[in-house]
């Protein structure tokens, strides 16, 4: 569990990081920031993709090196659901009293399954100039 503990670290580094670069007045052009945080925003569809892989990875489809060998998060993700239908995470919130902690259901937003993989379309699309066609 500790490598999925610190994939959510690093999770929670890049949203924090997205959150300081627009929070702060940098002397770059505000294209590079927006893509800075494209690519923040991309980069953790992947965290989250590759979490999830981790934990499930006693479903021993995932331990094909076919399925090991897929890297795109979108990608990731339809191969999961098509093995465990609950398989995304979904966020908790702690209450803590003497002696023990109850997790309850988080009501805020929260990035859901099928909006990663649009998600992670989008910030490839920003991210990337595309063909010359597309470009001009």
């Amino acid at each position: 569990m500790s490598v999925y503990a610190n994939v959510m670290e690093e999770t929670k580094a890049r949203l924090a990081s997205i959150n300081t670069v627009t929070n702060v007045d940098l002397p770059i052009p505000i294209v590079l920031v927006r893509e800075y945080c494209f690519l923040q925003l991309r980069m953790v569809c992947e965290l989250i993709a590759l979490g999830c892989l981790l934990v499930h990875g006693d479903i021993t489809q995932t331990q094909l090196p076919s399925f090991r060998k897929v890297y795109k998060a979108d990608e990731i993700v339809r191969r999961l659901g098509r093995l465990h239908r609950n398989f995304y995470p979904l966020p908790k919130r702690p209450h803590f009293s003497p002696g023990k902690v109850e997790l309850t259901d988080f009501d805020g937003e929260f990035l859901r399954k099928e909006e990663l993989s649009f998600l992670y379309g989008w910030c490839g699309d920003v991210l990337h100039k595309g063909n010359l066609r597309n470009f001009l």
